[in-house]
């Protein structure tokens, strides 16, 4: 008996679910700018000021209303004025996404937070050491931002997104190593379709 009404609470919550707007796939791309700043400690030491833009193009999943998926792949471009980092002028950081998105639910605009994780490539670092020409790192991901119903199928949206990206470590040809990492955050506005 107990499991019956387990079962059928169970099947009634997801019935619920998915009545209330789970189920749909969003693909979506955005643009933004905004800054950053990139750390370098130990064998070189620099703090490095940028201004930044950033290309987003994200395929997600509706857990429900309130809730979602989203992965995504991003490029971050540095515009460093007046310093080279890794003798590179405008280094790229490209990376993959998979963060959760929590809305409130308020009618055609809808709040939300974000928060997530990602792996990401910095280009062009290794003039000096053996790395090669890239660094991996691992970022965490916060963000909130607000989605316009434009019609049922098509959202646009405008958040503040930043990220912390821990690099792995630099390492040179006599030994010796350099930690970096980069905290940048950018203002963006793109489009969504859900299907």
């Amino acid at each position: 008996m107990k499991k019956s009404i387990l079962l059928a609470g169970l099947l009634f919550a997801t019935t619920n679910i998915y009545a209330q707007g789970a189920g749909k796939v969003i693909i979506g791309a955005s643009f933004g700018t905004g800054s950053g700043k990139t750390e370098v400690t130990g064998h070189e030491n620099a703090n490095i000021n940028f201004d930044s833009t950033t290309t987003i193009f994200t395929l997600g999943y509706t857990l429900s209303d309130t809730q979602r998926i989203i992965l995504s792949h991003e490029t971050i471009k540095q515009e460093l004025e007046g310093y080279t980092l890794f003798n590179m002028k405008e280094p790229d950081n490209t990376g993959i996404n998979l963060d959760f998105q929590y809305l409130l639910p308020a009618g055609q605009v809808k709040p939300y937070a974000l928060i997530g994780l990602g792996s990401y490539k910095f280009d062009g670092s290794g003039s000096g050491s053996s790395d090669g020409s890239e660094l991996s790192g691992l970022s965490f991901n916060y963000g909130i931002g607000l989605l316009f119903e434009l019609s049922k199928n098509v959202e646009l949206e405008t958040s503040y997104r930043g990220k912390i990206i821990n690099w792995q470590d630099i390492e040179y040809s006599g030994g010796q190593k350099s930690e970096m990492s980069t905290n940048v955050s950018h203002v963006t506005l793109g489009l969504n379709v859900l299907f």
